[in-house]
């Protein structure tokens, strides 16, 4: 695996800085057409249009799609069963872009605990409907990631680093974008799209890359062109809210 450590290690799309109103059309080629039907996937698998986990067929933003992580399991009393996905888009060896999601069904219909992550401080934004225990839970933020290898790195990020490893990817160190989370009595469903920054916007300096940390809200505050970039991010993820919030009450009433 090799971290996005040197700007000369980069592919000539991330060399040069994007100017804002690209950055702007990027956002309008990410609005997808209505996805296709979903099908089962397995690690390796291709995938483009829509993410069929649990009941639900997530939609997916334009491209192609590799599944590099899955995981199905059932909890202990049998009642709730859990399905994780992840997958990974590439341009050449370069990761671009990263979605990550979970599903969630439960057969005794009482709920789920909320969901501690609907707000944080670090977040450049929060939007929070509700989040009751065992009830309703409608939330979606903008947020960043760190990708940064570490040996306390759960199952996801292991798989992720195995293939980088394997096909010697570069992996940014922090990735940016939007997590929606919704749950009822019945079903959780939780989808995160992320972007890799270096690829949106140069950071300053030949030896530095983008950390988690300065994508936070206040630091964003500060920079002018992470501003314009985040605000981008936000007017995608309000209208990306509305789809995934459809394909999470759709697949909910399925199981009713």
């Amino acid at each position: 695996m090799r971290l996005v450590l040197l700007r000369t290690a980069l592919p000539a799309v991330a060399l040069s800085a994007i100017a804002l109103p690209a950055v702007e059309g990027v956002a309008r080629e990410l609005r997808a057409d209505p996805a296709p039907a979903a099908r089962e996937l397995t690690v390796g698998s291709a995938v483009s249009g829509s993410l069929a986990i649990g009941p639900f067929t997530v939609p997916l933003p334009p491209g192609d799609w590799t599944v590099y992580y899955t995981e199905t399991a059932t909890s202990n009393d049998r009642t709730t069963r859990t399905e994780k996905v992840a997958l990974i888009a590439l341009d050449g060896d370069t990761m671009t872009q990263e979605i990550y999601a979970r599903a969630d069904v439960k057969r005794d219909r009482k709920g789920f605990q909320a969901f501690p992550y609907c707000r944080d401080a670090s977040y450049f934004h929060e939007a929070q409907r509700s989040n009751l225990h065992t009830r309703g839970q409608d939330c979606w933020h903008v947020r960043a990631e760190s990708l940064v290898e570490r040996e306390d790195a759960g199952p996801r990020f292991q798989a992720l680093y195995a293939k980088a490893d394997k096909e010697n990817l570069f992996l940014p160190a922090a990735s940016v974008g939007s997590r929606f989370h919704f749950a009822d009595r019945d079903a959780l469903l939780r989808v995160a799209y992320s972007w890799n920054p270096e690829l949106v916007l140069r950071s300053r300096g030949d030896d530095k890359v983008w950390l988690a940390a300065d994508w936070s809200k206040g630091e964003v505050s500060q920079d002018p062109r992470r501003m314009a970039v985040m605000r981008i991010m936000q007017r995608w993820g309000a209208d990306w809210y509305e789809r995934v919030k459809a394909a999470f009450e759709t697949g909910a009433a399925d199981i009713r």
